[in-house]
């Protein structure tokens, strides 16, 4: 059986329309960028290098950049297809491949940064106490971690993905202690239309990762989308199975 890291290599290895689509239009990546934004903005808006562990397709750095103009910009991948991608479309950023979960990880860079933003990378980790001991390792003296995952069980459709366990915030509060973190601050929100969106995507899950995961999306898909985007300007934002943690170096 393939472990998380080959899981999650071949699948986000694979860059397709529908993901990207998903990134760009759902409303559980803007709720989440919105979080991460106004935490920084609060919490460190001195902010000079910022590193997105985990960066994806770079979208998120894309959306900080807008949000702490003054930051100079590091992302971190295990995709090199992706990291190859992000060069291309943000030849302004910095980039590297690595395996954040590693025993072995070095921080790439010339320095430790600032600010480290983790969105919905922990959950993919099958050792998720060595992934955060790392962020630790890179971060300054006085650093910001600002960390997104999730909560509640592991639907189907994220089993695909490569999620291998989701958090109750006093577990993770407890999780980021032991990787010396302090003063961890972790928070629910998202109920009930978050919460709703993934049961529902997971009455049909195999046809949900086909529609809104593969292939490029059609009218219902981008309607879909659309009427979620007004639904989640109704979610709480103190219950639900998202979380949002920061806590200091």
């Amino acid at each position: 059986m393939a472990n998380a890291t080959e899981i999650n290599r071949s699948y986000y290895g694979q860059l397709t329309a529908g993901r990207e689509n998903y990134w760009l239009l759902m409303p559980a990546p803007r709720m989440r960028t919105q979080a991460v934004a106004a935490t920084i903005r609060r919490h460190k808006p001195q902010t000079a290098r910022l590193c997105d562990f985990g960066c994806g397709n770079g979208g998120l750095l894309a959306a900080l950049a807008l949000q702490v103009p003054q930051a100079k910009l590091y992302g971190i991948d295990l995709s090199e297809e992706q990291i190859r991608m992000n060069a291309k479309t943000y030849g302004n950023m910095n980039w590297a491949v690595g395996d954040l979960a590693a025993t072995t990880y070095v921080c790439p860079f010339e320095a430790g940064c600032d600010v480290a933003v983790s969105s919905e990378v922990i959950e993919h980790v099958a050792e998720p106490l060595q992934y955060l001991r790392n962020l630790h390792a890179s971060l300054s003296t006085d650093g910001l971690l600002v960390l997104t995952t999730q909560s509640g069980p592991v639907h189907s459709t994220e089993r695909s993905v490569g999620h291998v366990r989701h958090w109750e915030a006093a577990e993770m509060a407890q999780l980021l202690e032991s990787a010396g973190f302090r003063d961890p601050v972790v928070t629910n929100c998202g109920f009930p239309f978050h919460d709703l969106s993934k049961w529902a995507a997971n009455l049909r899950p195999e046809l949900t990762i086909r529609r809104f995961g593969e292939r490029d999306w059609g009218p219902v898909e981008r309607a879909t989308a659309t009427l979620l985007r007004g639904l989640f300007r109704f979610n709480s934002a103190s219950r639900g199975n998202q979380l949002i943690a920061r806590a200091w170096k």
